[in-house]
């Protein structure tokens, strides 16, 4: 039988990218693994992506 905490150490992790733009103009760019605090972040303008092999997708998009 598999081991699940040998099996999830071989899989490649998702990363998470947040850009945006704040409140005086200045463009930001966060990377982190956790998604609780992507989606955390106080967004003004911006985008929250998945970064998993090297492609983007877009989990949320704010406009003000």
């Amino acid at each position: 039988m598999c081991n699940p905490k040998v099996a999830e150490k071989n899989l490649p992790k998702s990363t998470y990218l947040v850009t945006g733009v704040t409140r005086n103009g200045h463009r930001f760019r966060v990377e982190t693994e956790n998604l609780i605090h992507a989606l955390g972040i106080n967004l003004w303008t911006g985008t929250v992506w998945e970064v998993f092999e090297g492609h983007r997708k877009k989990i949320r998009t704010v406009s003000n």
